[in-house]
């Protein structure tokens, strides 16, 4: 194993793959650990893939996004070309190692993530080609961080690859990336797709023994249904099963789109488990309390009636006037009598 390169030294090797050798290395200048991607053809020979690697990186060093790994500096060591990026501990394929799968709210926020990322290179005009679990890193947060923009465009550029015209991994790329012509950003829908086949099944939707077999598969196949059992909701496999369509015209209309409609999927009906294709019930409004009866009307209270004096006083002095006549009328009859 290389013990140091440039003002780089080695701690350990990370990953290998047919592109490249990814250490953890210490940069004795900056004193901080980084991560080098050390191209595993030498360039001295080959002017043609030295330009394209020092193109793409470039492109690649101007990608400034959360879900995007940061290039820090691009370098060429006794004829060994050597990518300098942030070290980032984790990979999704180290998680799906033995057929493993993570659960579908798990996979659709990785997607949701790998989606902005793949917009915000779109926009700069950059197209990934080679989405596939190795190059989704994983933050310490969980959060996800694509790498490797530009490689495999770079690497076709070689005079001495075996896979002229071809950018990419077989297992996850799109009909129209077999046939070596133009694409756009919809190439990496696909892949994504793929990815989340895998994350969330266990294994990708198209298998093959042979570069033929695959392309037959990538370009004829349905995609298989995913299991009951999984209880995927019918919106992320609907999301999905779009991604993957034959035609690029019938994916979203960008990584945008996708994103938006990831999120949906977590914020919507789906984040409550599968869905049901139901009508919800209608809206009933709660009864309303009838108004209390009011209290019945209290009659009004008598009040003692006062005692009239004055209309006694009048009476009695009728009377004794009254009493005063009726003597006199009788004393005048009885002497009358009486003379």
């Amino acid at each position: 194993m290389l013990q140091r390169i440039g003002r780089y030294e080695i701690l350990d090797r990370v990953a290998s793959g047919g592109q490249g050798t990814v250490y953890r290395a210490r940069d004795t200048v900056l004193d901080r650990v980084v991560a080098l991607k050390v191209i595993n053809q030498n360039i001295e020979d080959d002017p043609a893939y030295l330009e394209a690697l020092q193109r793409e990186a470039r492109l690649a060093a101007r990608l400034d996004h959360p879900n995007i790994t940061r290039v820090h500096d691009f370098q060429v060591e006794d004829g060994i070309p050597y990518i300098v990026m942030e070290f980032i501990p984790d990979a999704l394929d180290r998680q799906l190692r033995g057929n493993q799968r993570l659960p579908w709210r798990r996979a659709v926020e990785i997607g949701l993530q790998t989606s902005r990322a793949l917009q915000h290179a779109h926009e700069q005009g950059v197209v990934h080609r080679d989405i596939k679990p190795q190059n989704i890193l994983l933050r310490e947060t969980g959060a996800a961080a694509v790498s490797d923009f530009g490689i495999a465009r770079a690497f076709v550029s070689s005079t001495r690859s075996q896979t002229a015209g071809v950018m990419g991994t077989p297992a996850y790329m799109a009909p129209e990336q077999w046939a070596g012509g133009a694409v756009d950003g919809r190439l990496d829908q696909y892949g994504l797709g793929i990815v989340l086949y895998e994350v969330i099944t266990g294994s990708p939707p198209f298998q093959g023994d042979s570069m033929e077999a695959l392309y037959v598969q990538h370009r004829e196949a349905p995609v298989p249904p995913i299991s009951n059992s999984l209880q995927v909701p019918d919106e992320v496999e609907s999301i999905i099963r779009k991604t993957l369509e034959k035609s690029p015209g019938d994916r979203y209309g960008s990584a945008s789109e996708l994103a938006d409609a990831l999120e949906g999927a977590l914020t919507g009906g789906a984040a409550q488990g599968p869905r049901t294709e139901v009508s919800p019930p209608p809206r009933r409004e709660p009864p309303r309390p009838e108004p209390a009866a009011a209290p019945p009307a209290r009659p009004p209270r008598s009040r003692p009636q006062e005692p009239d004096f004055g209309g006694s006083l009048l009476i009695m002095m009728v009377s004794i006037v009254v009493i005063a006549v009726v003597l006199a009328i009788v004393m005048a009859a009885a002497a009358a009598v009486a003379g």
